[in-house]
């Protein structure tokens, strides 16, 4: 997602976003996954940062192994949809 389409209210830039990731085996089978809903409520301040960014957290207790992460997030205020693929290895 290149630019955010943020509503200006009461001083703030609102907007929210619907995140969801998803574990795959390497079969393409469906492992685990989970959403999260994050409200943006920002400052000018941090709009004006040279890369503003946003840390998403989640913990999945699986078997050691080699699995596919989908990330999946969508922007309530225009709709657009943005998804990130990465192999990562469980040791």
């Amino acid at each position: 997602m290149t630019a955010l389409h943020l509503r200006r209210a009461a001083e703030r830039n609102l907007d929210s976003l619907r995140a969801v990731v998803a574990l795959f085996d390497p079969d393409g089978g469906y492992v685990t996954g989970a959403a999260k809903t994050v409200n943006l409520r920002l400052r000018e301040e941090t709009l004006k940062q040279k890369d503003p960014a946003i840390t998403l957290h989640w913990e999945f207790d699986v078997d050691p192994g080699t699995y596919l992460v989908r990330l999946v997030v969508r922007e309530q205020e225009s709709k657009a949809i943005s998804a990130l693929n990465r192999t990562v290895k469980i040791l």
